[in-house]
């Protein structure tokens, strides 16, 4: 997409296949911005915009949201509201430049400009130690609170806006007691003072559920490897039946 590196009035855009190829560009002094469009659950939305150009992912289902509505509406001192609950996003390259001067066209000469790509979404790892009671566990599912809701991709911002995002769990290991996840995000979201806190949802085999909440706040500043470790001790009971 070209913008007016003055105005930062929209002046057009082109698209490219993953093999590469030509785009058709305008003259004059520009500011350039590249995306990959197919990025998994990660859109775009106001695309002939600079300032308002924008990454975000979709509301989670009827039925994940379903799985947390003892949880979603309530607010406590130590948790959040989940009334914003979304999809983590796949990742998003984007290549930017900045008053860059394109000549007029008189021919058919390539003009080249170079830049690099860097994904605008940020991949973490979770494991939580001493869960047991994992043999009585039906389903698992994981919120994570205090997150950036999106991003502006010309600017190169993240908003101000917080929410939570929803990710399942992808590895239990039951002879260690420990599970293991991944999630991606636009990053921390700092400015609301709302807390990272992850929320860990068990159904046991009876439908009984049973929630875990753990601040991870002082985990997600500062942590250049990106992995968040958890000694949770947490107990699930044998379910009663009748």
């Amino acid at each position: 997409a070209f913008f007016d590196s003055y105005t930062k009035q929209y002046l057009s855009h082109d698209y490219v296949s993953p093999s590469g190829g030509y785009v058709l560009a305008p003259y004059g002094e520009v500011d350039i911005v590249v995306y990959n469009l197919e990025a998994g659950d990660t859109h775009i939305r106001n695309a002939y915009s600079w300032n308002l150009l924008e990454a975000y992912t979709d509301e989670i289902s009827d039925q994940q949201r379903s799985r947390f509505t003892r949880f979603i509406m309530s607010r406590t001192e130590s948790r959040p509201s989940y009334e914003d609950i979304r999809l983590t996003p796949d990742h998003l390259y984007v290549a930017r430049k900045n008053n860059v001067v394109i000549p007029r066209h008189i021919s058919n000469e390539v003009f080249v400009i170079k830049t690099t790509a860097h994904t605008v979404v940020e991949s973490w790892t979770v494991e939580l130690r001493n869960v047991n009671g994992l043999e009585y566990v039906g389903s698992m599912s994981m919120m994570l609170s205090g997150q950036v809701a999106t991003h502006y991709v010309a600017k190169g911002e993240d908003s101000a806006e917080s929410l939570a995002l929803y990710f399942d769990i992808t590895e239990v290991r039951r002879s260690e007691a420990t599970l293991n996840s991944r999630f991606e995000t636009f990053g921390r979201e700092k400015a609301s003072g709302d807390a990272a806190l992850l929320s860990i949802l068990f159904y046991d085999t009876m439908g009984h559920p049973y929630m875990y909440n753990f601040d991870v706040s002082d985990q997600m500043d500062n942590n250049p490897e990106q992995k968040i470790y958890i000694k949770a001790d947490i107990n699930i009971p044998k379910p009663e039946t009748g």
